[in-house]
C-alpha cells in the first residue's frame, strides 16, 4: 500500500472513530440530565469539550512517549498542560451550573488510544499529526461557535478565552510532519 493510499486509509479511519466517540458521549450522558442554566447546545459543547481534552491529555501523554522527534514530544507535552488547564476551567463551570460531565473515556476513545499506542516510529508520528491537525480544527470550530453564540456567558467568555490557543494548536498541528502539505 503506497503512503498516500495508507495516509487516505488512517485519515478515513480517524474521522469514524472522531464521530463514534461523540456519539458514546452523548450516550454516556443523556441530554436528559438536570444541568442549572444551560441550554442543550450548551451542555453538549462541554461535554463533548471534556471529553475530547481528556483523550488529547492522554494523547499529548502517549506523544511524549512514543514520539520520534522532539518536535512531536514537546507539542505532546503543551497538548497535554493546555488541555488539563481547559479541563479543569470547564469543570468548574460545570460543577457551578449542575452539569454531569464524563468522568473517564469513552470506549471509542480507549480503543483510538489503544491502538495509538501499539504505533511506533514515523508510523506513530503521523497518527499523531493528523489526529492534531483534525481534532483541532474540530475544536476551533466549536469554540468558536460558542464564543458567539453560547446561551450562558461563563462558557461564552471560556470559549473565547481559550479560541487563541487552540488556534495555535492548530497552526502548530499544521506544521507537523506531513501535514504541512495537508489540513491548509
Amino acid at each position: 500500500m503506497s503512503f498516500v493510499a495508507s495516509c487516505e486509509k488512517g485519515l478515513a479511519c480517524l474521522a469514524v472513530c472522531c464521530l463514534t466517540a461523540s456519539v458514546g458521549v452523548l450516550a454516556q450522558n443523556p441530554a436528559s440530565a438536570p444541568a442549572q442554566g444551560l441550554s442543550t447546545m450548551d451542555l453538549k459543547f462541554v461535554r463533548n469539550a471534556v471529553a475530547d481534552g481528556m483523550a488529547e491529555v492522554e494523547l499529548g501523554k502517549l506523544a511524549q512517549q512514543k514520539g520520534s522527534s522532539g518536535q512531536i514530544k514537546d507539542f505532546g507535552a503543551r497538548i497535554e498542560q493546555d488541555h488539563i488547564r481547559l479541563n479543569n476551567e470547564l469543570r468548574a463551570i460545570a460543577a457551578a451550573k449542575g452539569a454531569p460531565l464524563p468522568t473517564g473515556l469513552s470506549k471509542d476513545r480507549l480503543t483510538m488510544l489503544e491502538q495509538m499506542g501499539k504505533l511506533e516510529g514515523a508510523a506513530f508520528d503521523n497518527a499523531f499529526s493528523q489526529h492534531m491537525l483534525v481534532g483541532h480544527q474540530s475544536a476551533v470550530s466549536s469554540f468558536d461557535k460558542q464564543a458567539l453564540a453560547a446561551g450562558d456567558a461563563d462558557l461564552r467568555a471560556l470559549a473565547a478565552r481559550n479560541l487563541p490557543t487552540l488556534r495555535d494548536h492548530l497552526t502548530a498541528a499544521r506544521g507537523l510532519g506531513n501535514n504541512a502539505t495537508l489540513g491548509k
